[in-house]
């Protein structure tokens, strides 16, 4: 298709040159007959420089004919070259894959096929391709798994690297990367480490693997196997010790990575403060800035002691130091409003960097104090396109205090830079109903040009683009934004599925009568590939409610996504339809089992939503009750409580849950649930009332003023006396 549509344009060129020398050779021709010798003159030189402009066309675009080559015929000869009985072709096929990177997730076949090659070489760059492709290599996690015991040093360390960027999709080599950790390679023992950091959370059996190569020979490994304690999350006995150990190791870098690590783990890591106050005096910048954010962090009211050090750091003539400096105090939040007047003077440094850095921190720290907002304001008019990207999200993560900067965010829409567009669409509906006046102006931008061109400097699926983050935007002005339902209508017919997506959540919040016609383009991207899609639908159709009803058996299926936050969002959906979705009850009884406890929590909060129509749930919600997740153990009591009479057969566990257990919130909730269930049944035993008789028959019955359960109860009693 590519090389005929190459075809093509080179016969278009050479007609359009056939054409313009016609009519030049027309022009002389006509000119020589009125014998105006001196316009001849003019005309030939004219002609000759079209002639030249035109054959350059030419030349040009045969050149492009000859160089242009598909993407993906280009991966489907690379594919091939993969099988050449020559290495060196197969060593640049693996190679040039790599180049590509993730467009080329159609050769991981291959290319996990290559990982068997005999010569060392192709499969070293095999697995870097693979690596390069990243998550969409997924597929090929078994074979890079196996080649973590190949018998060449440069071939486990390239897979190791794969496997940490195909991320939390290489759960299942965890075990491998582990032992890798205790090799006899350093490049392989740091990939390791790096790995299981990327990995995240699934990689805690890894944890006493990793606090022991804290004290690894190489400096690298130890700097990694710090940073990656704190990318696993949820801390083991022993880590936090281990890392303030690291606080004293001869090098920065590895008392830097434990002071950030501590810093991520936060108030968890409260015993580690001291360590970190008295790295505050540390020889190396770099380690007093760190450790200055993890204070901060885990103790806020620490944070006094740590101002001081990153304010002085916006200062340092270094500008990596000033740079770190506003980093570390944009992670402390709302403890580091006190660095705010020094940060708004770094929105004045003479390095780019650091003012993209001063105005992010502004954002996390949220102050909106009266010099704050004005001074994003002049930042989001500067020259440098990455100082008015941090600008306008700092502007967002104000909120609605950042009011005043409406005017110059719409403007804003209009930056040359798509990123700074995106920025101001997203600032806007972080402003909210504050920022109604911008609907014209983001109604505009729903027509962007730039729709899926990622700004250079953003990477990852939860950056919006342009017309997404406006779409977005306008359903959180919310009904002030009724103007705008017809654009979005339309956008539900356009050719983008995130748009179309945006573009329901936002009808959803703006008029739900509306948003219902949005419906079958949601049950559509509940099948999408991409997994912030699918996850956005689900919550669009929440948003809509029990009129998402036909979207129900969808939904059910969705409950099988591999992506946790993408099936948590369909329970919760399920959800929010209510009592119409109670056709999910056996799907959702099945999420109570899942692995991840929020999806498990969402479960137990679909079924309570769906009331007594999720009675054949009560056993595995009795079971959920000795869940280890305590907010797991909160919504199943408070479903069993909103499924009534039906769940009475937990009553037991409730009561020793009520009794036994260890937090508040859970105890409370069980009670309440006990409290319903209990009057849910005595209700059901209570003789009912006669009916009402006609008007004038009425003395026998019941009384005319007070209906429900407390007057019947009193009419009962008094009859009974």
């Amino acid at each position: 298709m590519g090389e005929r549509m190459s075809r093509r344009s080179f016969v278009k060129t050479c007609g359009a040159v056939g054409f313009a020398c016609l009519v030049g050779l027309g022009i002389r021709r006509a000119l020589q007959q009125k014998g105006r010798e001196r316009t001849m003159r003019s005309s030939r030189i004219a002609l000759n420089l079209l002639k030249l402009v035109l054959a350059g066309a030419l030349i040009g675009s045969w050149i492009s004919c000859r160089k242009q080559e598909t993407e993906r015929g280009r991966i489907e000869r690379l594919v091939k070259q993969l099988s050449s009985v020559d290495r060196e072709q197969r060593r640049a096929a693996a190679s040039a894959l790599g180049r590509i990177g993730p467009p080329a997730r159609d050769a991981v076949p291959a290319l996990t096929n290559a990982l068997g090659d005999e010569d060392s070489r192709v499969r070293m760059n095999a697995a870097g391709a693979l690596g390069g492709i990243g998550p969409a290599a997924k597929h090929a996690v078994p074979a890079l798994t196996k080649a973590l015991g190949d018998d060449n040093w440069q071939v486990r360390q390239f897979a190791a690297e794969a496997l940490g960027r195909i991320g939390p999709a290489a759960k299942g080599a965890v075990p491998a990367l582990t032992k890798a950790l205790g090799g006899e390679d350093w490049q392989v023992r740091r990939h390791a480490a790096e790995a299981l950091g990327k990995i995240g959370p699934a990689a805690k059996d890894a944890v006493p693997a990793l606090i022991k190569a804290l004290g690894d020979e190489d400096s690298s490994v130890r700097v990694r196997a710090a940073g990656a304690l704190g990318k696993i999350g949820p801390i083991s006995a022993g880590v936090v010790p281990a890392l303030i150990k690291a606080l004293g190791d001869e090098n920065w870098e590895v008392r830097q990575s434990a002071a950030t690590t501590l810093g991520e783990i936060g108030p968890r890591a409260k015993d580690a403060v001291p360590a970190l106050i008295k790295a505050l005096e540390d020889e190396e910048w770099r380690v007093r800035v760190w450790a200055a954010s993890a204070v901060g962090r885990i103790d806020p009211a620490a944070a006094k002691n740590a101002i001081p050090v990153l304010t002085k750091g916006l200062g340092h003539k270094d500008r990596e130091v000033r740079s770190l400096a506003a980093s570390a105090l944009g992670k402390m939040g709302h403890a580091a409003k006190d660095a705010v007047p020094a940060l708004i003077k770094a929105l004045a440094d003479k390095d780019e960097t650091v003012r993209t850095k001063a105005a992010r921190a502004l954002g996390e720290i949220g102050a909106a104090t009266e010099d704050v907002v004005p001074a994003l304001i002049k930042a989001l008019e500067g020259q440098e396109r990455d100082v008015r990207r941090s600008a306008a999200s700092a502007l967002g993560n104000i909120g609605p205090p950042a009011k005043h900067a409406v005017f110059a965010l719409m403007k804003a829409l209009g930056d040359e830079d798509p990123g700074v567009r995106m920025n101001a669409a997203g600032a806007l509906g972080d402003i909210g109903p504050a920022a109604k006046d911008a609907v014209p102006a983001l109604v505009n931008a729903l027509r962007d040009e730039d729709l899926m061109a990622t700004p250079a400097g953003f990477h990852g699926s939860w950056h919006r683009y342009v017309r997404g983050n406006a779409a977005s935007a306008l359903g959180k002005i919310g009904p002030a934004a009724k103007n705008a339902v017809p654009a979005l209508m339309k956008a539900l017919e356009d050719e983008n599925a995130d748009l179309r997506v945006s573009a329901a959540t936002a009808l959803s919040r703006i008029d739900p009568a509306a948003a219902k016609s949005a419906i079958p383009v949601l049950i559509k991207a509940l099948g999408d590939e991409d997994w912030d899609l699918r996850r956005d639908a689900a919550a669009a159709l929440g948003k809509i409610g029990p009129g998402a009803k036909r979207a129900v058996p969808a939904l059910i299926k969705a409950l099988g996504d591999e992506n946790e936050w993408a099936h948590s969002s369909d329970a919760e959906a399920l959800g929010e339809i209510g009592p119409a979705a109670k056709d999910a009850v056996p799907a959702l009884v099945n999420a109570l089992g899942d692995e991840d406890r929020y999806v498990r929590r969402c479960a137990a909060r679909a079924l309570g939503k769906i009331g007594p129509a999720a009675k054949e749930a009560v056993p595995a919600l009795t079971k959920a009750l000795g869940d280890e997740g305590l907010f797991v153990r909160q919504q199943a009591a408070r479903a069993l409580g909103k499924i009534g009479p039906a769940a009475k057969e937990a009553l037991p566990e409730l009561k020793k849950l009520a009794e036994e257990e260890r937090y508040l919130r859970v105890r409370q909730e069980a009670k309440r649930a006990i409290e319903k269930i209990q009057d849910a049944v005595e209700e059901e035993k209570r003789p009912k009332p006669p009916a009402e008789k006609p008007e004038g028959q009425q003395g026998a019955g019941l009384p005319l003023h007070g209906t429900g359960a407390k007057a019947r109860s009193k009419y009962m009693d008094s009859q009974i006396r």
